[in-house]
């Protein structure tokens, strides 16, 4: 416990075992290229002004649900906001405003 205390992460007691050691290698690689995506992920991304694609590490563009979808455990729902509503549907702005958005 007192390696622990001191700021340890784990701990293999000996005599370990070859299998053991490079099990808890894997995790702590693994462990360490999720931090390595979450801080990528939590940086700028580059996208297009017109179209919103989003540049990848290799400079190819691709659209934000692909992006997301390939790089994290999110699913997209699509929806229309009510400023797209009113801006794309006007006729039935209004009636959705009443019945749906309220």
């Amino acid at each position: 416990m007192a390696d622990f205390d001191s700021g340890a992460v784990n701990n293999i007691r000996k005599p370990y075992s070859t299998s053991e050691l490079l099990a808890r290698m894997r995790l702590h690689l693994e462990l360490k290229w999720s931090r390595e995506e979450i801080s990528r992920l939590e940086g700028f991304l580059p996208i297009c002004r017109f179209c919103r694609k989003i540049r990848d590490d290799k400079g190819y563009w691709e659209s934000v649900e692909q992006y997301i979808t390939e790089r994290t455990t999110s699913k997209f729902s699509h929806g229309i906001c009510p400023d797209c509503i009113k801006e794309h549907y006007p006729e039935f702005a209004d009636n959705l405003q009443k019945n749906f958005f309220q």
